[in-house]
């Protein structure tokens, strides 16, 4: 790992990944020197949306791993809702700055 790299965190579902979510990466990338993704578990999903993803959460994040502008892929631990739990995860990530699709 490196150590003095801006580390950006890009927060999203990416069910069925489109030139949109590419976008989004691309804009995540440019914020820093490293990119790590943090993709929403199918159970997260399944709470927040009331259904499960198209894409189920590994080949989601074998997607999103096989792109060459993305440094790293992590599951989403908990809903940002919880900040203590969710502050201490990114800490261990070491992230600098946090980049969400809406």
């Amino acid at each position: 790992m490196k150590h003095n790299n801006l580390r950006v965190l890009a927060l999203g579902v990416f069910d069925l990944f489109h030139v949109g979510h590419l976008n989004f990466l691309n804009f995540a990338r440019r914020q820093g020197d490293e990119l790590i993704v943090g993709g929403a578990p199918d159970a997260m999903c399944l709470k927040s949306k009331g259904k499960l993803p198209i894409i189920e959460q590994n080949q989601g994040i074998a997607i999103i791993q096989a792109l060459a502008i993305v440094d790293g892929v992590t599951l989403v631990q908990s809903p940002i809702i919880q900040t203590d739990f969710v502050f201490n995860w990114m800490l261990s990530l070491e992230i600098a700055t946090v980049v969400t699709c809406i």
